[in-house]
């Protein structure tokens, strides 16, 4: 990678490659199964602006050593990662995974909670189910039998989403272009031998212990870690934040990289340890106070959603499911919006659930009413329909219908 310092360390009886590139505080970033650390590449263009990012080939890929085995394990992996720490001196970092790193990463939090500041799952899962235990299996015991090629072609279809298949081959071209010409590549062996740390891993009954900030990121047209697991992770994961992008596949951090990049660096700016501005206190952070007048008067007169003001300068209370919540829209270090009740999430980001009318009435009132329409009507993740619009304060509105009688609107 371009600028990256690398060098191997000896962990646990392996020598794994490792590369750090960035300034600021130390984010671990662990990639999935048959990937090298290089992968990363595209996301951490973003990332190395304000982070010091390390990378590592996991056992078995890229320049690390390939122990010969008939399976790795999430956890042997996870304690890789902390020795790597431990050689860089670094006593805790932000740590990112994806699939098969996101495993890693969950098992780094609830074993090791100290040495993560913040996490943040990707395309993840806690447990293997039916359908992803079916696809693992098949790619481990075709690979070595199958074309590269045909193979490449296969795994495309099951981690990008039918959307981007049919609308962007020129972007399949370059990352099959990409793979293939990798000088480093993974032998069949090593390969099964992931393959078995992710068919092994299951942390469902552990999540509770995850004390770190944690952001779910999910693609709604996942194949592999679908919706419902991800949601599974929110309800188990104390305070954690959950991120859907609607038309993303197994690989939403690429398909829809701007997205992707924009939301997890607002969620790991908000929870670095540096000073954050003078402000209110609240929760243990200092926070500052926005205005949310204009979004007040938004969600009232042109959603029409029984809304009244709670405090002119700083809340809004919105009744729904039974219960008031209340939303406080502070700002804190890096602008992070906090909502209380809720949680710690990204840059302009809130969520709540509504009691309103059918979504296609509202939408259609948007319409009618001039209102600049950001995204227009769709079907998305669990026949989910949901269109954006821009609220006055700048931030785009996500309107989605959860079932029949609730709305979520969340703002980015």
């Amino acid at each position: 990678m371009d600028g990256a310092r690398e060098q191997y360390v000896h962990v646990n009886g392996v020598r794994l490659f490792v590369q750090t590139v960035g300034e600021g505080e130390p984010l671990l970033l662990l990639m999935g199964l048959g990937a090298p650390g290089d992968k990363w590449e595209r996301n951490v263009r973003a990332y190395r602006r304000h982070f010091r990012c390390i990378l590592i080939d996991n056992r078995g890929a890229g320049r690390s050593d390939k122990p010969e085995a008939e399976s790795y394990s999430v956890a042997d992996m996870a304690g890789d990662a902390v020795g790597v720490l431990d050689a860089l001196g670094v006593e805790s970092a932000h740590v990112n995974g994806i699939s098969m790193g996101g495993a890693i990463a969950q098992e780094l939090a609830i074993r090791w909670p100290e040495r993560v500041r913040s996490l943040i799952l990707t395309s993840t899962f806690c447990t293997v189910t039916d359908t992803f235990r079916f696809a693992i299996s098949f790619l481990r015991d075709q690979t070595g039998t199958l074309e590269p090629a045909v193979k490449k072609r296969l795994n495309q279809w099951m981690t990008f989403s039918q959307k981007t298949q049919n609308e962007r081959p020129e972007f399949l071209r370059e990352m099959a272009d990409e793979d293939a010409a990798y000088p480093w590549p993974m032998p069949a062996f090593a390969y099964r031998a992931q393959c078995g740390a992710c068919l092994s891993h299951e942390s469902t009954d552990r999540l509770g212990r995850i004390k770190a900030p944690t952001l779910i990121a999910a693609g709604g047209q996942d194949l592999f870690a679908g919706p419902a697991v991800a949601r599974l992770m929110h309800e188990r994961i104390p305070g954690s934040a959950l991120y859907f992008c609607p038309e993303g596949g197994h690989v939403h951090e690429w398909e829809y990289l701007d997205e992707y990049n924009r939301v997890t660096t607002d969620f790991l700016l908000s929870h670095r340890t540096e000073a954050r501005p003078d402000g209110l206190s609240l929760g243990g952070m200092t926070l500052s106070v926005r205005d949310v007048s204009a979004s007040v008067r938004f969600y009232r007169e042109v959603l029409g959603l029984p809304v009244r003001e709670e405090s002119p300068d700083r809340a809004a209370v919105i009744p729904g499911d039974g219960q008031e919540l209340v939303l406080l829209a502070y700002r804190g270090g890096d602008d992070a919006l906090v909502t209380t009740g809720i949680g710690v999430y990204p840059a302009g980001f809130h969520h709540l659930c509504l009691e309103a009318p059918e979504i296609e009435a509202l939408y259609e009132k948007v319409r009618a009413s001039g209102w600049p329409l950001e995204r227009e009507l769709l079907r998305g993740a669990d026949n989910n329909l949901q269109f954006w619009v821009r609220d006055p304060d700048g931030y785009p509105v996500e309107l989605m219908r959860m079932t029949e009688e609730s709305l979520q609107v969340t703002c980015r």
